[in-house]
């Protein structure tokens, strides 16, 4: 396995990818996105017919599904354009505990900012701050409980260095999780409904048993402080995981290790990045083998391309960030919300490779649209949509008062003619975002923030509306 200890002591993230061995997305071992980059579909050569059943309700979506992850910036940076955040209007935000880490502008080298130095000492300025903010959006924080523990604990060199905790001390790091829990839960009573043990397990270096052990400790003891609180875990990655016996587990073999052993999850988190759609909902298929419905799934990082550094890193931000992502991302929130998942994490906020905004929050990428579409535009209350082409896909809600929302996305590469019968004969509104709209208004408009869309209006009365779809884009309709 090539050593991603360099970029780590960089940045604060981390994805446990197996890189020297080929894997392709079907495997469910590792993902290398090297390969598989591409999806191959076919553009319609006849029109799309798309037809939106008000009468038929398919499902609630949750109300906390739509989230990002916030790290490892401190508040001065995360929130520095706080209007970008009240746009986006996420549900929930993910951050990690452990430390923030900033990079000034001033290129004055990194300052990091631990939360704890020592037994019982706890600096909480900037992690308090953060999370103030975040519920002052109306957003819900999602506490990520460590990246390993301080270095106090864990014996490592540097509080970036990943180790996990001496056995013995176990139960100090449960101890140590449970007063952060307490602070947030119960002495601020904030909205902290979730909480996750650790963050990537099997980056950090625990065995699987020792991480269970973790758990059972850490949730027992969060209990007792703040008992309406979900403990969950793994948050391990679509990864190999090394065993001290020279073995390693892939994902699905990791996931059947924590149910067959009871493992006691309030909720199953993991991470998953994948140029291709097909691997994120085969995790999906994984875990729901060894777990019935009635324990929510959370995906808690979701991209395309983990390669935040090295040579790799170009070609990772177009993954990311590219025009070709919008399609993608539609795609799988429809498909994950039908899955029945409560929650994904789009990783990250604000970050250069993988970020809906840059570090510097100068320049917003194309999900950011696609995201505050889906928050601000539709409604919860999604319903039937049929089409007679597997390219173009639909998410449709209707309000209380009967009016229909839906967002149209186009996975390929050619533009679609569609047509769309809502089974109403009230005016619609359509707005279309398009790759070449996408890049006039970063460059030419005064606020991209409040571009205008392109928009089609259709007059009254009639049903079905035709439009083309853009290339990889996608259409706002509204009653």
């Amino acid at each position: 396995m090539r050593s991603l200890t360099p970029y780590l002591s960089g940045f604060a993230l981390a994805f446990s990818m197996a890189f020297s061995a080929p894997s392709w997305p079907g495997d469910l071992l590792d993902y290398n996105p090297e390969f598989g980059n591409t999806e191959q579909l076919d553009a319609p050569d006849s029109v799309v017919e798309v037809r939106i059943d008000r009468s038929k309700t398919l499902m609630t979506i949750p109300a906390r599904f739509y989230g990002i992850n916030m790290h490892p910036g401190s508040s001065k940076y995360e929130f520095a354009r706080p209007e970008l955040l009240r746009a986006l209007k996420p549900d929930a935000v993910r951050i990690m505990t452990l430390m923030r880490t900033d990079w000034p502008a001033d290129h004055s080298g990194r300052r990091i900012s631990p939360l704890s130095t020592g037994p019982g000492r706890f600096d909480w300025h900037e992690l308090d701050t953060l999370v103030d903010n975040i519920v002052s959006i109306g957003a819900e924080p999602y506490l990520a409980l460590g990246f390993g523990p301080p270095s106090w604990l864990s014996g490592a060199p540097a509080e970036w260095v990943r180790r996990p905790p001496p056995r013995a001390r176990i139960p100090e790091y449960a101890d140590f999780m449970a007063s952060i829990v307490e602070r947030y839960a119960t002495l601020k009573a904030l909205p902290i409904r979730r909480v996750t043990i650790d963050n990537e397990p099997e980056n950090v270096g625990y065995s699987i048993e020792d991480y269970m052990s973790l758990v059972r400790l850490a949730k027992e003891r969060i209990k007792e402080r703040a008992p309406d609180v979900q403990v969950g875990g793994p948050t391990i990655g679509y990864a190999y995981w090394p065993q001290p016996a020279g073995n390693r587990l892939d994902f699905a073999a990791s996931t059947k290790e924590f149910a067959m052993t009871g493992t006691p999850f309030d909720f199953y988190d993991w991470h998953i990045y994948s140029t291709t759609p097909e691997p994120v909902l085969r995790t999906v298929q994984a875990v729901r083998r060894w777990y019935d419905s009635r324990l929510p799934l959370v995906i808690s990082e979701l991209n395309r391309d983990w390669r935040f550094g090295g040579a790799a890193r170009e070609r990772s931000e177009e993954n990311n960030t590219g025009w070709e992502s919008v399609a993608w991302l539609a795609y799988l929130y429809d498909r994950l919300q039908l899955a029945g998942i409560d929650q994904v994490f789009y990783f990250a906020w604000r970050e250069n490779t993988l970020g809906l905004v840059s570090a510097d929050s100068s320049r917003i990428r194309p999900n950011f649209y696609l995201f505050s579409v889906l928050t601000n535009a539709l409604g919860r209350t999604r319903i039937a949509t049929n089409m007679n082409n597997s390219a173009v896909g639909c998410i449709a809600t209707i309000s209380a008062q009967g009016k229909v929302a839906a967002v149209i996305y186009n996975r390929t590469a050619r533009t679609a003619k569609i047509a769309v019968n809502t089974g109403s004969r009230a005016d619609l509104s359509v707005q279309r975002f398009s790759e070449s709209w996408y890049r006039s208004t970063q460059r030419q408009a005064a606020d991209p923030l409040n571009a205008p869309p392109i928009e089609v209006q259709a007059q009254r009365g009639q049903s079905p509306v035709s439009w083309d779809l853009p290339p990889g884009g996608f259409a706002l309709v509204l009653e």
